[in-house]
């Protein structure tokens, strides 16, 4: 990949996602900044994660450097209101809504379409850094809603209500980006609900009937966007969720497999050479029948069936880890280690193994204080290595057929070979994308159950409110 700011984007947040932490390291932007200076991506980082002096600043020139994007300028308002100058965040966001487009800058998007593995860490590491933003933007939407609540008890009405419309003209403009993801709905509906709430207050103040119909009805539309959202992630995802767990966990399997063929096929050739040499040359008597005893067939079967069992019976539980919450170091590291650790295991238990047999055959002969490796004759030695050459290539061999019934299952489940995880992550990427758009032009069925769910939880927040003014 080309080194460019995107590129600088992704090394960052990965490399600030390993702080260990409660915030996030934001050393690694302040390096990639200094070497693209120019970049509006890696300024709007700074502007949300930064040094909270200098966040201003950085939202400045990422919006200067990016006059198209309304992102920037939103959150510079919020941080403007939030500071007690109301008029001024009020002209910053009429700015911004005039602007033709939200972008969060994603880095993970541009990663899945290059590496899906890679976009799956990028996705978890970004996390940190989008969850600001969301908050940032229903910061400004209470603070544009409670002046407006201050500017309609000064009888300024048809100001408050101007300020609300650009309040939703913000929410609806982050909900239908060209890029945008159900927590941008979610986020986007949650904005609306804060305009909302005073349009209906003020509405009911000045008697209109029409405003008040109009709330009704919008109402109506957010419970089925809250409710459509919340039924993809509680139906619809679950099966994205399924094909994840399935082609995931065998990709980074593979990952752990493949590279090692080579070392596999090179154990195997000294396997080979060795035991044509030893052929010419056998060991001594005691190796020979230490040997025999350590790396018999039932003690061999019983060795493989101790260790790789469990690594059979962990894979489904490391698979579902995969599929849920997102993709970390820590859970690809824990999947790779369940494939590797076993060969690693079996050679330490064949080692062990080898050496109590050959103490217990040297003591019956008479030898005092045997030594296994140490003074050992050249043959001897290379029968050792010859038995550990085929109990490591053995483990891999079975490791590659292992892997060999789980891709062929990954093909059978959802029609594609672990190393075409980027289509299938590629075609759960766009699903939701579609979902979003359907769901935005109404042509989702929501089953009733999570409409029933949004409206309860409506009438919930309502109470206390009810409860307040009686």
């Amino acid at each position: 990949m080309p080194d460019t700011d995107v590129r600088a984007d992704f090394e960052a947040l990965l490399l600030s996602s390993a702080n260990t932490g409660s915030e996030i390291d934001t050393a690694p932007y302040e390096r990639a900044v200094k070497k693209f200076p120019n970049s509006a991506r890696l300024h709007f980082r700074l502007g949300t994660l930064g040094d909270e002096s200098q966040r201003s600043l950085d939202l400045k020139r990422a919006s200067d450097l990016d006059p198209e994007n309304a992102l920037p300028l939103y959150l510079l308002a919020s941080r403007t209101i939030s500071t007690g100058s109301p008029d001024q965040a009020v002209e910053l966001l009429s700015q911004a809504n005039r602007r033709d487009r939200v972008d969060y800058y994603r880095a993970h998007d541009e990663a899945l379409e290059r590496d899906p593995m890679l976009g799956l860490q990028i996705a978890a590491a970004s996390a940190g850094a989008q969850f600001p933003v969301y908050a940032t933007l229903r910061q400004l939407a209470r603070g544009a809603g409670e002046h407006a609540a201050k500017l309609h008890a000064a009888g300024q009405t048809d100001g408050a209500l101007a300020l609300l419309a650009e309040v939703r003209t913000m929410a609806w403009k982050s909900v239908r980006a060209e890029d945008a993801t159900l927590i941008d709905v979610l986020v986007g509906v949650a904005m609306l609900g804060i305009a909302q709430k005073q349009e209906k207050q003020i509405y009911a103040d000045t008697g209109s009937e029409a405003g008040l119909a109009q709330v009704t009805r919008e109402k109506k539309k957010l419970t089925y966007l809250n409710a459509g959202s919340r039924a993809y992630f509680g139906e619809a995802n679950r099966e994205l969720g399924r094909r994840l767990a399935v082609v995931a966990a065998p990709s980074l399997s593979a990952a752990s497999i493949i590279p090692q063929s080579w070392l596999t096929a090179a154990v195997l050739l000294l396997w080979v050479g060795l035991a044509l040499a030893s052929r010419r040359k056998p060991a001594s008597e005691l190796y020979q029948e230490s040997a025999c005893e350590a790396f018999s067939a039932g003690r061999l079967l019983k060795t493989y069936a101790l260790i790789f069992l469990p690594l059979g019976i962990a894979i489904a539980p490391l698979a579902y880890m995969a599929s849920t919450g997102g993709m970390t170091g820590f859970k690809i590291t824990a999947i790779e280690a369940a494939v590797v650790l076993p060969s690693v295991l079996l050679l330490w238990l064949s080692i062990r193994s080898y050496r109590r047999s050959y103490r217990r055959a040297a003591e019956s002969a008479g030898q005092e204080n045997p030594r296994f490796w140490r003074g050992a004759l050249a043959r001897d030695k290379r029968e050792v290595l010859r038995r550990f050459a085929g109990v490591y290539g053995g483990a891999m061999v079975f490791l590659a057929l292992w892997a060999v019934l789980v891709f062929g299952g990954a093909k059978l489940t959802v029609g594609a070979f672990p190393w075409q995880t980027g289509k299938v992550m590629a075609g759960m990427h766009e699903a939701e994308r579609q979902y979003v758009t359907d769901l935005l032009d109404g042509k989702v069925k929501v089953p009733e159950k999570y409409i029933r769910e949004v409206e309860q939880r409506d009438i919930r927040k309502e109470k206390p409110a009810s409860h307040g003014e009686k």
